[in-house]
């Protein structure tokens, strides 16, 4: 069965227990203060956390994911953990 809002899902799953356990944050509050230390324990820019993280609440909000936008997620997912 193709569903991939729920691929999204276990992906956007995936992900944040990432940032939990390889960061040592908690994700349940992803505000100013969250994005500054994630942006300081990976060395990565604030601006391009916050973007990345808008693109997740997006998705996470839409009823019906395309293909194109579910690879794009994984594209972003991977290039994230590669730095």
């Amino acid at each position: 069965k193709k569903d991939n809002n729920n691929i999204a899902y276990k992906m956007i799953t995936y992900f944040m227990e990432r940032i939990r356990t390889h960061y040592y944050l908690n994700t349940s509050q992803l505000n100013s203060e969250f994005f500054s230390s994630l942006s300081k324990k990976s060395g990565l820019e604030e601006a391009g956390i916050k973007h990345f993280f808008y693109f997740l609440s997006a998705l996470q909000q839409t009823d019906n994911i395309s293909d194109e936008e579910l690879l794009n997620l994984n594209n972003q997912i991977q290039t994230y953990f590669k730095q």
